[in-house]
């Protein structure tokens, strides 16, 4: 990629200063409308006796490349030859370069450095503390016209089945009423982001609605109140490793709770996983199908499992996706690939290799 590096006025050698950018295409100089950051800080330092190399982002330079990339293609590898570039500069103190990240960049700054021995030290600007999911979400809502949409799933609909939910912030006011005017009853409030069904409730009353709301919230920010879809749960696995597609056979989960929660999920004797799931093969196409959709759309990386509804009609709706699912050997996914010849070993084997090339 173009690239310039700027230098104080002297002999050096001199700390260098290697610039990520954030998230988009961006120039040399992260030039957003009249401002130009990187250039601003790049000039600002070498006043001050510090060299610095800024560069093109890859989708600046080669637009044909921002279709379908990861972090490594968009970020991380490009920042590793940056700081190799500054290593070997015979003007640099090698004792002393310096990444410095901004938003993206800033949150990939501890993973770049980590696989970087170049790196003397670090400096965050703007890079988020949370995981990423939980922010583009947030991000997503913030921008979109609504103020309440996430456009994620505003993408998939019209592609899978979705409840009607209802999405709240901490703070925001809700009338209760109104909400079960809209859902119906009974409904799910759920936090946005979790795992084994931790503040999850099935309100079956108007007046049970305040305090669901406020057991969700005990576990995050953002919560979901989603109408109550009747039919059989079942879950599809699915994986993208070395380019190639794996998509699990589905398990139906039979709960003998009023939910799939997380005694049922957790204790013996609570609920039933049966895999291969008893449905029709048209029914395991639409499955495999709004599995994939919901994949590529939300962009995720690794092994999945997309939770569905299906009703006595044979319709599917979704109704989350699992991006870290359970991976012990009595996990749903690790059964789902044996049930597909695949031992838990070889499942990992294809994992870790898809995770060391990228």
């Amino acid at each position: 990629m173009p690239a310039v590096i700027t230098y104080p006025a002297g002999e050096g050698p001199f700390p260098m200063v290697v610039m990520v950018h954030g998230s988009g295409p961006l120039d040399r100089d992260e030039s957003i409308g009249p401002n130009h950051p990187f250039r601003d800080i790049a000039l600002g330092l070498a006043r001050r006796g510090v060299a610095s190399l800024r560069y093109d982002k890859r989708t600046y330079a080669y637009p044909a490349s921002a279709q379908a990339i990861s972090i490594y293609d968009e970020t991380i590898d490009d920042a590793l030859t940056a700081l190799r570039m500054a290593f070997a500069d015979p003007k640099a103190d090698t004792a002393r370069i310096v990444l410095l990240g901004h938003s993206l960049g800033g949150t990939l700054a501890p993973l770049i450095a980590a696989r970087s021995a170049a790196v003397g030290g670090m400096v965050v600007m703007a890079g988020a503390a949370r995981p990423m999911a939980e922010v583009v979400g947030q991000q997503l809502r913030y921008l979109s016209p609504s103020g309440a949409s996430d456009a994620y799933i505003d993408t998939l609909a019209g592609r899978v089945n979705l409840a009607r939910e209802v999405f709240l912030r901490r703070g925001e006011a809700f009338d209760p009423a109104q909400i079960v005017a809209e859902l119906g009853m009974p409904l799910f409030v759920k936090p946005n982001a979790n795992g084994s069904s931790f503040g999850v409730t099935k309100v079956h009353a108007p007046e049970e609605l305040p305090a669901a709301i406020e057991a969700a919230f005990a576990q995050g920010d953002e919560i979901l109140i989603e109408e109550c879809i009747t039919g059989r749960e079942m879950g599809c696995g699915m994986l993208v490793a070395g380019g190639r597609e794996y998509v699990f056979p589905i398990t139906e989960i039979v709960s003998k709770k009023d939910f799939f929660d997380y005694e049922a999920k957790y204790t013996a004797g609570f609920s039933d996983e049966i895999t291969p799931a008893d449905i029709t093969p048209e029914v395991k196409a639409e499955l495999n199908r709004m599995t994939r959709e919901a994949y590529r759309t939300c962009r995720c990386s690794g092994v999945v499992r997309v939770d569905f509804i299906v009703t006595p009609a044979g319709v599917p709706y979704f109704i989350e996706l699992n991006s870290i699912p359970g991976m012990s050997g009595g996990s749903i996914v690790p059964k789902q690939a044996r049930e597909m010849g695949m031992s838990l070993g070889e499942l990992y084997d294809i994992i870790i290799a898809d995770t060391c090339r990228k």
